[in-house]
């Protein structure tokens, strides 16, 4: 677990794929625990990353209730790494 940054790109992966399974909920908080990580450990996206990263989350704001999407959005960003994981992996 060691390698924080390809945790918050897998997280990022596991996303879209809750997105893609409709699964939206789960989806905004692991792109929100992501996005967290990422700041604390000063790692950014790679350019094709942060484009397809913007377009799924524009996809979902688009798509949600704003309050419910901003209610997921903190409550993944106050995530652990752990429990991003945990949550990803539906343990």
């Amino acid at each position: 677990m060691g390698h924080r940054a390809a945790v918050a790109h897998q997280l990022e992966c596991l996303a879209f794929i809750a997105k893609t399974l409709e699964q939206v909920e789960k989806a905004v908080k692991l792109l929100g625990a992501a996005k967290i990580l990422r700041q604390k450990i000063d790692i950014d996206m790679t350019p094709i990353e942060r484009e397809e990263y913007e377009q799924e989350i524009a996809d979902l704001r688009t798509n949600m209730d704003e309050k419910e999407f901003e209610s997921l959005w903190v409550d993944g960003r106050s995530m652990t790494m752990d429990e991003a994981i945990e949550l990803a992996l539906g343990v």
